[in-house]
């Protein structure tokens, strides 16, 4: 069967469906850690000011910020100083991580009204990230 031409042709043509989807996935998770891992540090010039938006690193130009507040200053391409930044949600991206591979980390949910379970389960979920770590 597999000398077959037609049988060839939907075998690749469905390879190439996998593969495609594949990659789409793995840039997808890829971009979505980069973004949660962007350092908001870098951002920011020694002297504690905004740097101008051309010296931010491409993964913060590229969606992570969600807008700008800037005053005019002069004439030119330096016109513009960069003084409000509103984040987009990187708790978001992280969950739809979590999500898609399966770590669940919501999962467990508190008694309404019982602090104690709540700071139990906070604190078992610390051990288990330090005993990840050793």
């Amino acid at each position: 069967m597999l000398a077959r031409p037609f049988i060839q042709a939907e075998l690749a043509r469905r390879t190439e469906s996998v593969q495609q989807r594949v990659i789409g996935t793995d840039w997808v998770l890829a971009r979505l850690a980069a973004e949660a891992e962007a350092d908001l540090a870098d951002l920011y010039a020694p002297d504690g000011t905004i740097r101008p938006v051309s010296e931010w690193p491409l993964i913060w130009r590229q969606g992570l910020v969600a807008g700008v507040e800037t005053t005019k200053r002069g004439t030119g391409e330096a016109a513009a100083v960069v003084e409000k930044i509103r984040l987009c949600d990187r708790i978001r991206r992280i969950d739809m991580i979590g999500k898609h591979t399966g770590v669940q980390a919501f999962r467990e949910k508190a008694p309404e009204g019982d602090d104690g379970a709540l700071k139990a389960m906070v604190e078992a979920a610390r051990r288990r990230v330090v005993e990840k770590k050793m």
